[in-house]
């Protein structure tokens, strides 16, 4: 399927978060898909880790709601990775917060209950995330080359009892095509959202 032939949805700053609305502290603690559904968990996570972190939103949110004790940021890029720092130091949350660089796994020698993730979301080129100037990084996952990596590392980075959570495109991918790739012992769930929301869904993976 080539979505790069598919018009793209009209969102409004309430249903996407842009490079404008990351770059404000205040608004560090807006909704989020993913840390809506940890939320909704009630469970006590000690330490966790947001991949692909870009600005840190999603986590940054998380320590805010005091849904974790201790985040791990790491992102490819490190215009991303400065960028994140920014705005955990701006949020008074440094001393409960680690920003670094890694790909993927690279950089990452500890384990954590809780790992959340908003991963490129796209295996072609899609023509109109090329005309608004993104980086190819930031949604273009070739051959799914990402998200092989990421499972193929997740059970040795994810507690026994942990929770992971990957905000996916329902316009990009279902569970079916990442099923193949996700470790024995480690149990995938599909959570959709309501495509007059945002077309996206949520991959969960439980490691029980």
């Amino acid at each position: 399927m080539t979505y790069g032939e598919q018009p793209m949805p009209k969102y409004t700053s309430e249903t996407l978060f842009t490079p404008e609305i990351y770059a404000k502290p205040e608004l560090l603690g807006r909704n989020e898909l993913i840390w809506n559904k940890v939320l909704d968990y009630k469970l006590d996570f000690k330490k966790g880790l947001e991949m692909c972190s870009g600005w840190g939103v999603i986590g940054s949110s998380l320590l805010l709601k005091d849904a974790v004790q201790e985040l791990h940021y790491t992102d490819l890029m490190q215009s991303e990775v400065e960028g994140c720092q920014e705005n955990v130091d701006a949020s008074g949350l440094t001393d409960r917060a680690t920003v670094y660089q890694s790909d993927v796994w690279e950089n990452i020698d500890t384990t954590f209950d809780l790992i959340v993730v908003n991963p490129p979301w796209f295996n072609c080129r899609v023509e109109y995330w090329v005309s608004m100037g993104l980086r190819d990084e930031a949604w273009l996952d070739d051959d799914w080359q990402f998200h092989k990596r990421f499972f193929k590392g997740l059970k040795e980075h994810l507690n026994p009892g942990g929770r992971c959570l990957l905000n996916e495109s329902s316009l990009g991918s279902h569970i079916s095509v990442f099923e193949p790739m996700i470790p024995d012992g480690l149990v995938a769930k599909e959570w959709k959202v309501p495509v007059e929301i945002n077309p996206s869904w949520i991959l969960e993976i439980t490691y029980d």
